[in-house]
């Protein structure tokens, strides 16, 4: 039989499991949500960030991965490294040279990346940890060029979210970053904030006004002076 202290022990897992299940559902899985949809945007240092923070604190390794980056042989000397100086009237070489454009004739060397897979909810992410220059032999197939991630939807609010909770003065990097510019389809509800912001940061010199003072002047000049209909007879000329 169990013992009282092996009871309260047993009780208190079970609270403390019950506890990890509950915050996990309230708080991992939309943080997780967000993570996933603003990480599909593209690249933004601000965000990398937030993401390494976040994946840093909640997130789970669960194995490596290998990119591989082709490299790009240079033009210049056509990937000796070598550079050929020719005659301009006989054509033939009369000096060689290390070329000054390229290292060893790679413009770009080719580069093995080795990623960090991370596991956040029920979502999987790439983090970058070393960057190497020769084929590691660890027996893990890489494969070849860049993440591709398609846009989503969702991409500009969970990164709105994101930052908003987790980046310090944000909403005044933010208010900086809006009404630069009149957003033509102002009855989108996205365009809202922008063009309000607009108005309120050039005033008399925003689109809206000006477009209406252009309208005022346009009207005023093209007014008749007299009426045509009014004209009789006797006050024509001829």
């Amino acid at each position: 039989m169990k013992t009282l202290y092996q009871e309260l022990e047993s009780f208190q897992e079970s609270v403390c499991d019950l506890k990890e299940a509950i915050k996990e559902s309230i708080f991992f899985k939309p943080l997780s949500w967000l993570l996933h949809h603003a990480n599909r945007q593209g690249k933004n240092e601000n965000f990398y960030k937030i993401k390494n923070r976040i994946l840093k604190k909640y997130g789970k390794h669960i194995c490596y991965d290998i990119q591989f980056i082709p490299g790009k042989k240079c033009w210049t000397c056509g990937g000796t490294g070598v550079y050929e100086y020719f005659d301009i009237f006989t054509g033939k070489v009369y000096d060689r040279d290390f070329c000054r454009h390229c290292s060893d004739g790679w413009y770009k060397r080719p580069v093995w990346n080795i990623l960090a897979k991370v596991r956040f909810g029920k979502y999987e992410f790439h983090q970058p940890w070393k960057r190497v220059y020769e084929k590691p032999d660890n027996g893990i197939v890489p494969f070849e060029g860049y993440i591709d991630h398609n846009r989503s939807k969702y991409g500009e609010f969970a990164l709105f979210v994101l930052f908003l909770c987790f980046e310090k003065g944000y909403l005044k990097r933010w208010y900086k970053m809006q009404g630069h510019a009149w957003c033509s389809r102002w009855w989108r509800p996205k365009n809202w904030a922008n063009n309000l912001i607009h108005i309120i940061k050039h005033g008399k010199h925003s689109i809206p006004y000006m477009n209406l003072k252009r309208k005022c002047i346009k009207v005023k000049f093209t007014k008749p002076i007299f009426d045509h209909h009014k004209v009789e007879v006797n006050d024509l000329p001829f």
